[in-house]
This record gives C-alpha cells, structure tokens and sequence, in this order.
C-alpha cells in the first residue's frame, strides 16, 4: 500500500459515515477516503447481508493511520 497525500476538496457527512474527496499529491488522480463510525459488527453484518461470505483484511500490525486537516499554505511568488 502506498501513502497517500490529497488535496481536499469536499466532505461529505451521511450520518455515522464521512466521505473525504480530493486529488491525490503524487497521481493527481480523484480520490475518496471514507471513514465509517459504525461499530465494527454492523459493517460485518451488513458485508455478509450482500452476499460476501469473506471479509478482506491486510495485515496491519504496528500500523498506524492519521487523519489530520491542515490548510494549504499559499504558495511563494517566486523573485524576478
């Protein structure tokens, strides 16, 4: 997996599930991060509900995920 840094561009709350869209730094492509506060047992039940039998998971341990909002800075004009 590799990191990804974006530029945002809209949220989006829905009620316990919050979708950050943007442009990722380093592909310029559109992105969407979404970030879901249902307790973990309602997202498995509601996977398996649609017929997925197999949850998918990546080992992650010693991982670590921050989220943090930050204004651009606005950029210097360069000296003629």
């Amino acid at each position: 997996m590799n990191p990804l840094t974006m530029n945002i561009q809209y949220v989006v709350e829905d009620g316990p599930t919050v979708t950050v869209i943007g442009v990722d730094h380093a592909t310029g492509d559109q992105v969407a991060v979404v970030v879901d506060l249902k307790p973990r047992e309602r997202i498995l039940q509601a996977l398996k509900s649609k017929g997925g039998n197999e949850t998918p998971t990546f080992a992650a341990e010693g991982l670590t995920m921050a989220l943090e909002f930050a204004l651009a800075e606005p950029e210097m004009a360069e000296a003629g």
